[in-house]
């Protein structure tokens, strides 16, 4: 075989081998960008949940808390006739106090907000999950491309092509979750 054969086969050799590296890189940093925006519609698509499981849930206590005040003003309104000694108003105050008890049983069969919690915990798991999920493929997809980026001879053909050296990690704002500022909560 004549040496210009053997240069030919090698620069052949060569520009396989590079197109294969570049390639690689190319599916890597794909990867990682892909990860990256499937972190950020479900971190977003789940903080729109979480919210919307809040308000729910808000809504509910209110309801909740608005029919235990009105029982609450209607037996205290028949214990304050009854202790007068006023007929009339305490006749009344019965009406009303077993209207109020009708209206809760008929309304809210089972008053009470453990299974909405239970059920709210839930979802905000669930939601809690899908971004703990896509975080997880984003930190693999990094250290992927990271691993493949500075191993040889992948860093040739990276330096060559100008593929970033190296894509940095998620790192949170906040070191420390400061709950301080939720209105209602007591943790002391």
């Amino acid at each position: 075989m004549k040496k210009w054969h053997i240069a030919v086969i090698g620069i052949v050799l060569l520009g396989i081998i590079t197109a294969a590296l570049y390639n690689g890189l190319v599916v890597r940093e794909q990867q990682y960008r892909a990860g990256g925006g499937h972190y950020s519609v479900a971190l977003d698509l789940c903080s729109q949940k979480i919210e919307l499981i809040g308000k729910i849930y808000q809504t509910y206590l209110s309801q909740e808390r608005t029919i235990i005040a009105t029982w609450a003003e209607a037996r205290s309104a028949f214990y304050q006739a009854a202790s007068e000694g006023d007929v009339e108003e305490t006749i009344e105050a019965v009406t009303n106090l077993q209207l109020n008890v009708k209206a809760v049983v008929e309304a809210y069969p089972v008053l009470s907000s453990v299974p909405v919690a239970q059920q709210t915990i839930g979802e905000m798991t669930e939601a809690v999950n899908e971004i703990k999920t896509a975080s997880d493929d984003w930190v693999f997809a990094t250290q992927n491309y990271n691993s493949a980026r500075k191993s040889w001879p992948t860093v040739w053909a990276g330096n060559m092509f100008g593929f970033p050296g190296e894509f940095q990690y998620y790192q949170s704002d906040q070191a420390k979750l400061d709950v301080s500022e939720i209105p209602g909560l007591d943790l002391g």
